[in-house]
């Protein structure tokens, strides 16, 4: 790119996205494409390593008519049997989960139910109260919230609230011949 005179160009030459006034030819710096300021200097010392990102997570899941045989009383555990992934976070039981180390965990969860219930997550026994998610009967009861844990081997486990009207009865077959599933996802993300 030559003498562009007073007029204002994108420079070709440069991977400036604002536009300058070329009065000369100028050669792209690597550390200032767009020549703001001087030439580079020397390189700094690398800095210390950060912290490793959370690899604590697990994905759990039921099949129902086989994983469910009875409905669910108010306040009793949703079992999610079977293990499809698991990181970090273990299976106690079919209902019950440990999380093992301090942190923030994403939670999600989704179970078809035929009555009108709300299910919610209880951490070490403590039903967590922003947590209930109600479902109008013959439809999937999705939640999801986040929650940090203080302790190691706190104890999480979706369940049907304390304060829903009825027991929850897995539907099977939902939408179609084939078995209906319901899961429960838990990662930690800090």
């Amino acid at each position: 790119m030559g003498k562009c005179g007073k007029c204002y160009k994108k420079r070709k030459h440069c991977r400036c996205v604002v536009f300058v006034k070329c009065r000369e030819k100028r050669r792209c710096d690597p550390c200032d494409p767009c020549n703001f300021r001087s030439p580079c200097g020397n390189t700094g010392p690398t800095g210390p390593t950060g912290p490793s990102a959370p690899t604590n997570n697990g994905f759990f899941y039921l099949l129902q008519p086989s994983d469910v045989p009875s409905p669910i009383a108010p306040g009793g555990p949703i079992p999610f049997p079977n293990t499809g992934i698991s990181a970090g976070v273990s299976r106690i039981d079919a209902s019950h989960f440990n999380l093992p180390v301090p942190g923030i965990y994403d939670i999600f969860w989704q179970v078809p139910i035929v009555q009108t219930v709300q299910l919610a997550v209880a951490v070490n026994g403590i039903e967590q109260l922003q947590s209930r998610t109600g479902s109008p009967g013959n439809s999937q009861n999705v939640g999801g919230l986040e929650i940090q844990t203080y302790a190691a081997n706190t104890i999480l486990n979706v369940l049907n609230s304390s304060v829903s009207r009825n027991s929850a009865t897995v539907i099977s077959n939902f939408g179609g011949s084939g078995p209906s599933s319901g899961s429960l996802k838990i990662h930690q993300v800090a």
